[in-house]
């Protein structure tokens, strides 16, 4: 394994490790972690605490290009071991909103979704893959979302701002059916966006923990709170099977 690998290895490790140790206890199962497909700068904060390299989904965020990013990870699920559920943290959130999203959307022709439960980490803008799914982001949003992270480290892309969608609550009628779990930080700048995520997923399927934190991935006896709920995600899961 190469040095680059062994690095993310260890920086995903770290970050899910005690979640990793509750579930395996009473919910044997494995983790596969997907590596983003684009290197770009560290947000702000992030080069304090691991070190790099550092990847994204997106870079330009038009339709035609989160559509790809879609096409890539529906044929790693293609080719893998069928999964069950889907975490995700942040861009990675909104990129598994996004493909249980669009699958109800187009759960009329035939389309199912992808896993039976999902954990969300402060997700942030819900992107669209599709020019007929969504709404178009007026520049000044867009802009101001981009300046709360780092306007210089999210902006280095072919980024043509006026021609990104996303699948926000108020644009889409499609909703996640599927158990559902939304951490939320108190203390994030993008919880507004978690928030309307929640707002698109089935209530009686949907769980969310509201924790005093930032755009971070919880530790500690906070993620003990959120293990807690998954375990129960996952009784209803295989309950329901």
């Amino acid at each position: 394994m190469s040095l680059r690998r062994t690095l993310r290895k260890c920086t995903q490790l770290i970050t899910l490790g005690s979640l990793k140790s509750r579930l395996a206890s009473t919910w044997p199962c494995d983790f596969d972690f997907v590596d983003a497909q684009f290197e770009d700068r560290p947000a702000p904060g992030v080069a304090n605490v691991f070190p790099p390299p550092y990847f994204v989904w997106h870079q330009s965020r038009t339709p035609s290009e989160v559509s790809l990013v879609h096409d890539y990870i529906r044929q790693i699920v293609m080719d893998g071991e069928p999964y069950d559920g889907v975490i995700g943290f942040s861009e990675g959130a909104a990129l598994a909103a996004a493909l249980l999203l669009t699958d109800a959307a187009r759960e009329s022709h035939g389309s199912k979704p992808m896993f039976r439960y999902a954990v969300f980490f402060n997700a942030v803008n819900v992107l669209s893959p599709s020019e007929e799914l969504g709404k178009d982001v007026a520049e000044v949003e867009m802009q101001k979302a981009l300046e709360i992270f780092d306007m210089e480290a999210y902006s280095q892309g072919d980024c043509s701002i006026h021609r990104v969608r996303i699948m926000s609550s108020d644009a889409l009628s499609a909703a996640i059916t599927i158990p559902t779990l939304h951490v939320v930080g108190l203390r994030d700048d993008f919880r507004g966006f978690a928030r309307d995520l929640i707002r698109q997923c089935t209530l009686s399927n949907t769980r969310v923990v509201e924790l005093p934190i930032g755009h971070e991935v919880p530790r500690g006896r906070a993620m003990e709170e959120v293990a807690l709920q998954i375990e129960e995600a996952l009784l209803m899961v295989s309950l329901a099977a």
